[in-house]
């Protein structure tokens, strides 16, 4: 368990949309640039993959796939001067492999209340380059999320007074497939379309129906929470379609709905067995539950939480609150 070094909050930082990709990012990657290099270099080394390895992705291939997502890439490849190719091989592997649990819960006075733990691999670099970042568009806020620098995708986010959104990923299909969605479909990142949802879904109808359409490279959930006390939905996604929507006013019981990286049904495997202890804890503590005791009395317990686990955040998208915390 991560619990021998203390607890902390992420860094915080500003992002002005408005700003030419380089310096929207400037000050940002360059604060954090020791640490975007050494896990550039850790990777390298613990990988033991030849070098041609990390440089099939050209720039003009990413300009023809999402020219937005290429030159913010590349203003962080100048600002780092870490290889192009590289930063883009590390901003696909949520479509190769990540874990993490969602839940919402909707408490006795009608208050939603979002929780996400993100699971993965390399958890001390990861952590090192975690920030709470708030997106402006010059002086308009567009909404509050979790980065981890150096990547353009988010797993969770906040767009006050309109919804919450976070991501899980789906143990369904294959690396091949996806490798095929990428490589001859009109299709992006699932994580990235998060970003695209909290940039420019204005409510949580409009977030609820980019999720179920937008065209994505791997499966997923989405996890989405408004203002109003029916407002919560998982949503399962292929590639191309919605297989499943789990509202949580058709929950039993009706106030908690809760994922991790498995279809509702089946049954996780022995060594991730993590849905059920997190659900029996919910139903433990009771619809009276306040943010700090699904913080304390869920998320922060084990298997909900595990070795692998890098921070952890509570969202209510009524008030805005967004609290993160950092596990290593």
């Amino acid at each position: 368990m991560p619990k021998n070094a203390p607890t902390r909050p992420p860094k915080e930082y500003k992002l002005d949309m408005d700003l030419p990709p380089y310096e929207r990012w400037k000050d940002i990657i360059l604060d954090n640039k020791a640490g975007i290099v050494a896990f550039h270099e850790y990777v390298h080394s613990v990988t033991h993959l030849p070098d041609w390895a990390f440089h099939f992705a050209s720039y003009s291939h990413a300009y023809n796939k999402n020219p937005e997502f290429a030159e913010e890439l590349q203003a962080i490849a100048n600002l780092t001067e870490v290889d192009f190719s590289f930063l883009y091989i590390v901003n696909y592997l949520y479509e190769i492999s990540a874990w993490c649990t969602s839940t919402i819960v909707r408490t006795a006075s009608g208050k939603i209340i979002h929780g996400r733990n993100l699971d993965f691999p390399f958890e001390r670099f990861i952590a090192n380059l975690s920030a709470k970042v708030s997106v402006y568009r010059g002086s308009q806020y567009l909404y509050d999320a979790d980065f981890v620098l150096g990547v353009l995708t988010i797993h969770a986010g906040i767009k006050p007074g309109k919804f919450a959104i976070s991501i899980n990923e789906r143990e369904k299909g294959s690396i091949f497939e996806n490798l095929r969605e990428y490589l001859y479909e009109d299709s992006i990142g699932a994580p990235y379309l998060v970003r695209k949802i909290l940039e420019n879904a204005t409510t949580f109808d409009e977030a609820v129906q980019m999720a179920s359409t937008v065209r994505i490279i791997a499966p997923a959930y989405y996890t989405i929470s408004g203002v109003q006390p029916h407002e919560g939905v998982i949503i399962t996604r292929s590639a191309t379609e919605v297989t499943n929507a789990h509202w949580l006013k058709d929950n039993t019981p009706d106030w908690f709905i809760l994922v991790t990286n498995y279809d509702r049904g089946e049954i996780e495997p022995a060594n991730d067995y993590r849905s059920l202890p997190g659900e029996n804890r919910l139903n433990l503590i009771g619809q009276n539950i306040t943010e700090q005791q699904l913080m304390d009395g869920v998320m922060a317990k084990f298997p909900t939480l595990n070795i692998e686990t890098i921070i952890t955040v509570i969202m209510v998208p009524s008030t805005g609150y967004f609290n993160s915390t950092i596990w290593y």
